[in-house]
C-alpha cells in the first residue's frame, strides 16, 4: 500500500516509507498521470483531497470488491449519494451510465487504456476514463464504501484556492461532452482517440 502525492507544495516534514511526493507545477489532471506511473501496485485509486471515508475498513472493501468482480475490467467504486442519486453522465438523467467516484482500478488496465487524455485540464478526464472502461465492457461495481466531500476542520479554514470543478467546467466538461455524446445522447464510441 502507497500513497502517492503530486503538486506544488512538498511537505514539510519527513513522509512514512510507503509515501511518495513528486513535485510538480503541471496541470492537475497530468498530477493523476504522474502519479500512476509513478505506483509500484497492481491496482490504483483515485483520490482527490477532499475525500473522507465514512466506512470501516474502506480499503480492504473496495480490494474485496475489485477481486470477486466477474467482470475482467471493472471499476470500482465508493458510494457518494447526491441529492439526485448516484453520479451520472449527465447530473439526475437515470438512463445516463453512473460514473465511479473515488474509485480503484487495475494499473494494467489504466496503462491499456493510455492514461489520461491530455486535452482535460482538471476535471472530467476521469469521467472520460470511466467510459473508456464501459465502452470496451467494463463495470461500475459499487462496493460498500461511502465517503464525504464535507471535512470538518473548524479550526482551519479552506483554502481560497481555486475550486476545481468551477474553475474547469467550461473547458473540460466541453470536452467530455463532445468525446462521448452526440446532441444530449451517451453513445460508447469516443469520437476521438486518446491522447496520453
Amino acid at each position: 500500500f502507497e500513497l502517492i502525492f503530486v503538486g506544488p507544495n512538498p511537505p514539510k516534514y519527513d513522509l512514512p516509507e510507503n509515501f511518495k511526493y513528486i513535485r510538480s507545477n503541471v496541470k492537475p489532471a497530468q498530477c493523476f498521470e504522474i502519479a500512476s506511473r509513478n505506483a509500484s501496485g497492481e491496482l490504483l485509486m483515485i483520490v482527490p483531497d477532499d475525500l473522507r471515508f465514512i466506512s470501516q475498513h474502506p480499503i480492504d472493501k473496495l480490494y474485496a470488491a475489485h477481486t470477486t468482480s466477474n467482470n475482467t475490467s471493472p471499476i470500482v467504486s465508493t458510494e457518494y449519494n447526491f441529492a439526485d442519486g448516484w453520479n451520472r453522465f449527465y447530473a439526475g438523467d437515470s438512463t445516463t451510465p453512473i460514473i465511479p467516484m473515488y474509485w480503484m482500478i487495475s494499473a494494467k488496465l489504466w496503462r491499456d487504456l493510455g492514461g489520461v487524455d491530455r486535452r482535460f485540464i482538471a476535471v472530467c478526464w476521469d469521467m472520460d476514463m470511466a467510459m473508456r472502461v464501459l465502452a470496451i465492457g467494463g463495470e461500475v461495481v459499487m462496493a460498500d464504501v461511502f465517503v464525504s466531500g464535507e471535512i470538518e476542520m473548524p479550526d482551519k479554514p479552506r483554502s481560497r484556492g481555486s475550486a476545481l470543478y468551477r474553475d474547469y467546467k467550461a473547458t473540460d466538461r466541453v470536452l467530455l461532452d463532445q468525446l462521448w455524446s452526440t446532441d444530449g445522447k451517451v453513445h460508447f464510441n469516443r469520437s476521438l482517440p486518446v491522447e496520453p
